[in-house]
C-alpha cells in the first residue's frame, strides 16, 4: 500500500520528467534547491494550492490540482498589492497658508455627504500637500486609502488593491482586472459601498481626467473609476491640474492657491531659519510668487547649502538676498535638486513640472501650445494683452504654422485649464477694460530659460518681438481712449529693449526693437512715464547709432526725442548738449531752412529760456517770492513723423519669418 511518502516522491519524478522534456536537463526541485542555492519563493497573490519548484513571480490561478514553474520563458508579471500609505514625503514639515482648505476638506469628509472632492491648480502650488495634510487630519476617524492616479498602471493597480481591503470578493477582483469578466469600475463601487468602515480615497495626480473614465472618457457621466460615492460611505478627493468644472461635473472644486508673502517668508524661514531676516524672506518669496515648490526648493537649497562643506570652485548662494541673485542669473543651479541626496520627481523640478502639463496637451493634439506658451513668456513680467495676440500675425513663424484665430483661442483655453496661463485676466481702474492672458512668474522663469536653451530660441524671440512692434504700431499715441492697452504694452518692451541692445541678433530684428522702443518711449513721454521714455529711446538711439551710424536721420530722431524727455525731467545740460548735436548735424545736412533743422533750433531756444528760468528761479525762491509759470515747451518733432525711411526695418516689411 502506497504511503504518503510514495505519493510526494512520485509527484517529485513526476516533476523531473516535465523538466528533462522541457530542454532535455533535469533542474533542481522543490526538494534540492536550497542545496543548489536557488531560493524557492512564490511572490503574488496565489487563488488556490501551489506546488512549487523554482520561481513564481506574479498571480498564479489554478485551474487544476497543481501549478508547476520548470523555468519557461519569464512570465509577464501580473498585478501586485500597492501600497495605498499617504506619501511619507509630504507630511512631517509644518504646511503654512493652507488651513482654511484643510479644514473645509475635512469638514466633507467627516460629514455625512456624498461627496467627490477635486483641489485642482497647476504644478507645484502643492495640491498634493493639502490633500496629505486633510488625509493624516481624518486618519483616525477613516480607512485612508492613497492612490497614485498620474498614469493608467498606477491607476489601475492601485484601485484594484483599494476593492480588496474594501473586502471585495478576492477571485471577482482577479476577474474583473485580469479577465474582463465583469465591469471593474462596478465592482470597486459595490465594494466601496459595502465598506465596513467609513473611508477617504485620495486619487493623486489625476492630471489627465480621460484615465478616470475608460471608454468615453467623460468623468461626469459617472460611468468610469471616479463615481460619486454611497451617502455617508466615504469620499473620493482628487488632486489635478485640470480646473474646468464642465470635466468634474458634481464635484466640489476647491482652488489651490498661491501663498501670500508673509506666508511664503514662514515656509523659506521654517527650512532655513539662518538665511536671512524676515524682510529678505519676504522679498525673495514674493519674487518667486508665494509659488509652494520653488519655496520648498530655496528653503532646502539654503538649508543644504549652509551645512555643506565650503569647496574650491563653488559658490552656493547661502542667504535669501544670494538667491534670489542667482535666481535671476542662475535658475537652472538653483532650482535643479542636484544638491539633493534623494532622485528627484520630475514634479519636483520646476524645470520639469510644467513639461507634464504640455505633455500631456501635446498628447491631446495642442501641439502648439508649448510653442505659444515659450513665446508668451519671452515677453515682459506682465499679462499679456489680447490685441498683442494676433493669430494672422503669429502664425508667420515657423514655430505657430496654421495658426488660426480658433485654434489660438482653443489653445488659451487648453492652458488655462491646466494653470498654465489665467485667461481673460483684468486689470483694475482704468485697465479693467483691457482683457489680458495672465502667468504665474515661476511658470515664465521656468519656460524662459527652455527659451534660452532650448531649440531655435531665436525663432520665439523673433515673434515675440514682432507681435510686440505690429501692436504698437497699430495704436494711435495721440488718442487717451488708447492709453490704458498702451500701458499693458509697455512692460512687455522689456523685450525689445534687449533686442536692439544686443549685438549678435540680426540687424533687421535689431533695428525692428529699435523701432517698437521708440515709439514707445513717445508714449510715455506723453503719459509723463519720462524716466521709462529715456531709457527706450536711449536702447533705440544705441541701436541705429551702432547699425545705421550717429548722424543717420533716424537716430537723430530718437536722439531730439530723448533731448526731449530729459529736459522734462530737468536734466538741462544733458539736453541742451543732445539738442546741440542734432542742430549741428541738421544744418549741415538739410541746410539752415529745412523744418526739421527749424523744429530742432526752435527746440533749442526753449531749453535755453528754460535754463534761465529755472536759475532765476532760485534766486527769487531764495527772496521768498513767486516767480510765474515757466515757459512752455513743447515736444519736438512727432515721433511717428520723424523716424525716416524704414523700409530696413524689421518691422516695416512684416516679413514671412518662415
Amino acid at each position: 500500500m502506497a504511503t504518503d511518502q510514495d505519493d510526494v516522491k512520485g509527484v517529485r519524478r513526476w516533476i523531473r520528467r516535465l523538466l528533462v522534456q522541457h530542454d532535455g536537463t533535469a533542474r533542481p526541485t522543490s526538494d534540492t534547491s536550497a542545496a543548489a542555492g536557488t531560493q524557492n519563493t512564490v511572490t503574488g497573490e496565489l487563488f488556490g494550492p501551489v506546488l512549487q519548484a523554482g520561481h513564481i513571480s506574479g498571480s498564479a490561478v489554478l485551474a487544476g490540482p497543481v501549478i508547476v514553474n520548470h523555468h519557461e520563458q519569464p512570465r509577464e508579471a501580473g498585478p501586485v498589492l500597492r501600497s495605498l500609505a499617504i506619501p511619507d514625503r509630504r507630511v512631517g514639515h509644518r504646511t503654512r497658508g493652507r488651513d482654511g482648505v484643510i479644514e473645509a476638506v475635512a469638514g466633507v469628509v467627516r460629514s455625512e455627504e456624498a461627496a467627490v472632492v477635486v483641489l485642482h491648480a497647476a504644478g507645484g502650488y502643492g495640491k498634493t500637500t493639502v490633500a496629505a495634510e486633510v488625509a493624516c487630519a481624518v486618519a483616525d476617524e477613516v480607512d485612508v486609502w492613497w492612490v497614485d492616479a498620474s498614469s493608467g498602471e498606477t491607476l489601475i493597480a492601485g484601485l484594484r488593491t483599494v476593492a480588496i481591503r474594501a473586502s471585495a470578493d478576492r477571485e471577482r477582483v482577479h476577474n474583473a482586472w485580469s479577465s474582463g469578466m465583469e465591469s471593474a469600475p462596478d465592482l470597486l463601487r459595490e465594494a466601496l459601498g459595502a465598506a465596513r468602515r467609513k473611508w477617504l480615497l485620495v486619487l493623486d495626480n489625476a492630471d489627465d481626467p480621460r484615465l478616470l473614465a475608460p471608454g468615453d472618457g467623460r468623468v461626469s457621466q459617472q460611468r468610469g473609476w471616479l463615481r460619486t460615492p454611497p451617502r455617508g460611505m466615504g469620499t473620493v478627493l482628487v488632486t489635478s491640474r485640470a480646473a474646468s468644472a464642465e470635466v468634474w461635473g458634481s464635484a466640489r472644486l476647491f482652488r489651490v492657491d498661491a501663498l501670500s508673502a508673509d506666508e511664503g517668508a514662514q515656509v523659506l524661514l521654517d527650512r532655513a531659519p539662518d538665511a536671512g531676516s524676515t524682510a529678505e524672506a519676504i522679498t525673495l518669496a514674493a519674487r518667486l510668487g508665494g509659488l509652494p515648490l520653488a519655496l520648498w526648493l530655496a528653503g532646502s537649497y539654503l538649508a543644504s547649502a549652509r551645512s555643506a562643506p565650503s569647496l574650491p570652485g563653488l559658490n552656493p548662494a547661502t542667504t535669501f538676498s544670494a538667491y534670489l541673485a542667482a535666481w535671476e542669473q542662475r535658475f537652472a543651479d538653483v532650482t535643479d535638486l542636484s544638491w539633493s541626496t534623494e532622485p528627484p520627481d520630475e514634479r519636483e523640478l520646476l524645470s520639469r513640472t510644467w513639461e507634464l502639463s504640455l505633455d500631456l496637451l501635446d498628447e491631446r493634439g495642442h501641439r502648439l501650445a508649448r510653442p505659444l506658451l515659450r513665446m508668451l513668456s519671452s515677453l515682459g513680467p506682465a499679462p499679456v494683452p489680447h490685441a498683442l495676440l494676433d493669430a494672422d500675425v503669429l502664425a508667420r513663424s515657423p514655430l505657430l504654422p496654421d495658426l488660426t484665430a480658433s485654434l489660438l483661442r482653443t489653445l488659451l483655453v487648453a492652458l488655462d485649464e491646466l494653470g498654465l496661463v489665467q485667461q481673460n485676466h483684468h486689470g483694475e481702474g482704468e485697465f479693467a477694460t483691457v482683457p489680458t492672458v495672465g502667468m504665474h512668474p515661476v511658470v515664465r522663469d521656468a519656460n524662459r530659460h527652455h527659451v534660452h536653451h532650448g531649440a531655435r530660441p531665436s525663432d520665439l524671440i523673433e515673434i515675440a518681438l514682432y507681435a510686440l512692434l505690429r501692436s504698437i504700431e497699430s495704436l494711435d499715441v495721440t488718442q487717451p481712449a488708447t492709453w490704458p492697452l498702451w500701458r499693458t504694452l509697455i512692460p512687455h518692451c522689456v523685450l525689445a529693449r534687449s533686442v536692439a541692445e544686443d549685438k549678435n541678433e540680426p540687424r533687421r530684428v535689431r533695428l525692428g526693437a529699435a523701432r517698437a522702443c521708440h515709439l514707445a518711449a513717445f508714449f510715455c513721454q506723453r503719459a509723463g512715464l519720462d524716466d521709462e521714455a529715456v531709457e527706450l529711446n536711449r536702447a533705440a538711439m544705441a541701436c541705429r547709432a551702432d547699425i545705421l551710424g550717429p548722424d543717420a536721420p533716424k537716430t537723430l530722431a530718437v536722439e531730439h526725442n530723448l533731448a526731449n524727455n530729459l529736459q522734462t525731467l530737468g536734466r538741462l545740460d544733458e539736453a541742451e548738449a543732445a539738442y546741440r548735436r542734432v542742430l549741428t548735424i541738421e544744418q549741415a545736412f538739410r541746410g539752415d531752412e529745412d523744418i526739421e533743422t527749424l523744429v530742432t533750433r526752435n527746440a533749442l531756444v526753449l531749453q535755453r529760456q528754460l535754463g534761465e528760468w529755472v536759475a532765476v528761479s532760485f534766486v527769487v525762491a531764495e527772496a521768498g517770492l513767486v516767480l510765474s509759470s515757466a515757459p512752455e515747451v513743447r515736444p519736438g518733432p512727432d515721433v511717428v513723423g520723424g523716424v525716416g525711411d524704414t523700409q530696413d526695418e524689421f518691422g516695416e516689411q512684416a516679413p514671412d519669418l518662415r
